[in-house]
């Protein structure tokens, strides 16, 4: 898979016990839902035995289509791929620039191994 990009979440857990933090390609990338008014959700090929996995990313409230815009940018970025993206990572207070922009803040992420 070298021509697909990998992303990078990681919460503010200190990114040393699953599900702190997670790598995943952008083709394993099935949709987004809003989950709340300030909140949607990345839903992902399962990753192990759960079908539910997911990244619920925090955002501006109302921010859902520009959340959806911001997450095309990004799953077409370096379209020849092979690269690791960092989208969010709180334990070193990193957030892409492209989702700041769009007013991302945070990230928490629900997936079972």
């Amino acid at each position: 898979m070298a021509n697909t990009n990998y992303f990078y979440v990681a919460e503010n857990l200190g990114a040393d016990a699953p599900e702190d933090s997670v790598m995943f390609p952008g083709t394993s990338v099935l949709g987004f839902e809003a989950s709340d008014t300030d909140k949607s959700k990345v839903f992902l090929k399962p990753l192990g035995t759960n079908v539910g996995d997911f990244i619920e990313f925090v955002h501006a409230t109302g921010g859902h289509a520009d959340f959806c815009e911001a997450m095309t940018i990004m799953l077409n970025m370096s379209p020849n791929g092979g690269e690791m993206i960092v989208l969010v990572d709180e334990d070193n207070l990193i957030t892409h620039p492209v989702l700041k922009e769009y007013g991302v803040t945070g990230a928490s992420i629900n997936i079972d191994l």
